[in-house]
Order: C-alpha cells, then sequence, then structure tokens
C-alpha cells in the first residue's frame, strides 16, 4: 500500500459512517458505552460491519480500490466482491479501503461501530451520504 498516501490521508480531513447521527457528548445521561457494547457482540456487529461492506461494494461500482489486511500486513489490488466480504466481515481486526483516484483512505475496525472515511474529495462525501442513508446510517464530522 502506498505509505506515504496513507499517511497524509491518515493525518488530514475526515468524516465517519455511523450508527448515530451525531457525536455523543460526554456528559450524556445515556449510556453510551453499554451500547456501543451491545452492537460490537454478535450477532449485531455482523449486521454493522454487513452495512459497511455493503457500502463499500457500491463504491466500487464507481472507484478501483485496493484493500489493506492491517493485521496480516496484506494487500489486494482490485479485489473481487468475495475478497472484500471475506476482508471486512472477518471480526479479527482493522482494514483499509484506498481510493487512489478520489484520494480517499476508509478505515473499518472490528473495535468501532464506525467507519472512518479519510478525504478532503467533496464528490465521494456526498455520495457516502447517499450509500450511508441507504444502509440507515449517518455521515458526520467529529
Amino acid at each position: 500500500m502506498n505509505e506515504q498516501l496513507t499517511e497524509r490521508l491518515l493525518g488530514g480531513e475526515y468524516f465517519v459512517v455511523d450508527f448515530l447521527p451525531r457525536r455523543v457528548p460526554e456528559d450524556s445521561g445515556g449510556n453510551f458505552f453499554g451500547i456501543e457494547k451491545f452492537f460490537l457482540d454478535p450477532p449485531y456487529s455482523a449486521e454493522l460491519r454487513r452495512k459497511f461492506l455493503n457500502i463499500i461494494l457500491k463504491l466500487n461500482c464507481y472507484y478501483d480500490v485496493t484493500a489493506y489486511d492491517c493485521l496480516r500486513e496484506h494487500e489486494t489490488a482490485a479485489p473481487s466482491p468475495q475478497q472484500l466480504s471475506d476482508l471486512i466481515m472477518a471480526a479479527d481486526g482493522l482494514v483499509y479501503i484506498l481510493i487512489p483516484s478520489e484520494d480517499t483512505l476508509i478505515s473499518v475496525d472490528t473495535d468501532d461501530t464506525h467507519m472512518t472515511v479519510f478525504s478532503s474529495a467533496g464528490g465521494i462525501r456526498q455520495l457516502m451520504e447517499q450509500l450511508a442513508k441507504s444502509e440507515g446510517l449517518f455521515v458526520w464530522e467529529p
């Protein structure tokens, strides 16, 4: 994976695709950590990852992607839909999806209830909002 591009993107602008419409304030009276743990446990974790996978598969209709399995340090250029599914649905670690043509990096981590999208490209943000909405998810900036 292009380490210079990845490092630059990780240090830049980003937004999240989440099951909640906005950040939960620290002084919230709710039970965020209990709810987060609930969504990170099976079968709900698989449902959430399936939504993330659906978004990435739909993005792959528009853009060439490269997938990087951080746990195994393995890169797959132009992954098949099945390869993307295998990576994202696995319950073991961090996956980066790089879209070089849009200067975009998507981070999907099995320890998070959101995807992080590192990008300053306005066009992909608009598409991500539409795709997230189609999956019942939200896009917001931290």
